[in-house]
């Protein structure tokens, strides 16, 4: 399975937090697990590592409730050219085709997120 030199996960929930921070430690992807709680902290960590991190890095973002500061916050990746090498949108909700794409967001999780879909997605 792929690793990576970070994972940026974003998520305003404390519950959905943890439940992610047990999945990715289960599964060992990486040294590096920076969490943030809003799409501004979000920015700020991938503004803060090194160039050569980010683009071999793994993005997971939790969306309960499509806020203003997460959407913002893909937004301003895009703008800033700060692309990881795997970017993975966890949802309660589908998200319609085009709004993935807009976002230039390849994939979607439906929560609650689990080693099974993470391995799955991942092996792709």
């Amino acid at each position: 399975m792929k690793t990576f030199s970070a994972i940026v996960l974003v998520d305003e929930d404390p519950i959905s937090r943890f439940i992610a921070r047990r999945v990715l430690a289960r599964l060992r992807l990486t040294d590096h697990l920076f969490i943030a709680q809003s799409g501004d902290q979000a920015l700020r960590v991938l503004q803060h590592l090194p160039a050569g991190q980010v683009a071999t890095s793994l993005l997971l973002v939790q969306v309960s409730v499509v806020t203003s500061s997460t959407m913002a916050f893909l937004r301003a990746r895009q703008r800033f050219g700060l692309a990881p090498q795997a970017e993975v949108i966890v949802s309660a909700y589908p998200m319609p085709a085009w709004q993935l794409r807009h976002l230039e967001v390849k994939h979607l999780l439906l929560w609650p997120l689990t080693e099974e879909k993470l391995t799955y997605l991942l092996r792709e």
